[in-house]
């Protein structure tokens, strides 16, 4: 869900006009249970940051991520942040729900977002603790936590800058376990026009795979597997990690050969061995002649499910990622030539 929030707090407008028409000034409700803070920087380390309130009359209504940063300091679309609800006893109350509270007592909401963590707690009448953040995108985070009564609601503006950088502990590929193939999964070509300007036949020494490279992603996936969310590898930074990735062998088995490639989520064009290099066929070029040859060739896809551990030097928060790599290799071709006249003269 998304929702557009105006650069001021909302209000309330029936119940505040209600309130004018009964004598009541409207300030007085604000005040009541009025927090410290509305414009709160978290702790990248995610240590506690604590909101006190005047009254323990309030609630929370909710918390919103930005995701629109084209208007004002405070305005834009802002998406509701979902997670799990738990009573202070550490029951479970509500999964995978909005993160909002019609109740005045304990409780603590976590947020579920896969760049961002979060954990705001009630706990106690006046006291709002907002500890556990963490944001591992490259840039700053802001936030809406919106809190009220019966009567009007606030806005507490959240800002979480980027947390430090993780490290890669070790990738762990499925390859002796588990893993998936299918043969002429895709088929490319390409074309080549040998010309004969001589009066004598002329065989084209024709090397097929010379053309195609094989194909490597760290992102793999189809209908049946989702691909990893790329995203996530902005907690390594700017620079990426390099990382072993696995080969076919002669036996077409995935193992780790010594190639190494930085983690990204584009494919890698690879050159081919140099047996498939050593790959000839002829194709006869008849005196004065040019041959359109099309070469197609078919690839055998392997995917190799991966699990890659990191882990945060300064805080210590470690993080599982899990993902396919999705091999493509050059396997078997096949050609067509077409002969066709070829004026000189020009």
């Amino acid at each position: 869900m998304k929702r557009f929030f105006p650069s001021f707090s909302t209000l309330f407008i029936v119940p505040a006009l209600a309130a004018l028409l009964c004598g009541c000034n409207p300030d007085v409700f604000i005040d009541d249970f009025a927090p410290s803070a509305e414009d709160v920087q978290l702790a990248t380390d995610g240590s506690d940051v604590v909101i006190d309130f005047k009254t323990s009359d309030w609630r929370v209504n909710g918390i919103w991520l930005r995701t629109d940063f084209t208007q004002s300091v405070d305005g834009g679309s802002y998406e509701a942040l979902t997670g799990d609800i738990y009573s202070p006893d550490g029951t479970l109350i509500a999964r995978d729900t909005e993160l909002y509270c019609r109740d005045t007592g304990p409780v603590r909401l976590v947020v579920d977002h896969p760049r961002l963590a979060l954990t705001v707690e009630r706990t106690s009448g006046r006291q709002l603790h907002l500890y556990g953040a963490e944001n591992i995108s490259l840039d700053m985070m802001q936030m809406q936590l919106l809190v009220g009564d019966e009567y009007t609601s606030r806005t507490i503006s959240l800002r979480l800058d980027p947390s430090p950088r993780y490290r890669v502990d070790s990738i762990v590929y499925s390859l002796d376990s588990w893993y998936e193939f299918q043969d002429n999964a895709i088929v490319r070509q390409a074309a080549v026009s040998p010309i004969n300007g001589t009066d004598h036949p002329w065989s084209y020494p024709l090397h097929p795979y010379e053309r195609f490279h094989r194909m490597v992603t760290f992102a793999g996936g189809d209908q049946w597997t989702t691909p990893i969310d790329v995203s996530l590898f902005q907690m390594f930074g700017t620079e990426m990690p390099v990382l072993p990735v696995p080969e076919l062998d002669k036996y077409d088995r995935p193992r780790l050969m010594g190639t190494e490639l930085p983690l990204s989520g584009e494919t890698y064009e690879l050159p081919v061995s140099d047996e498939l290099l050593a790959v000839t066929d002829t194709v006869v070029v008849p005196p004065g002649k040019m041959m359109d040859c099309i070469v197609k060739c078919s690839f055998r896809y392997t995917g190799i499910s991966y699990e890659l551990h990191a882990s945060c030097p300064q805080t210590g928060r470690r993080r599982v990622l899990k993902g396919r790599m999705d091999l493509y290799d050059p396997k078997d071709y096949s050609f067509s030539a077409t002969e066709r006249d070829v004026n000189f003269e020009n």
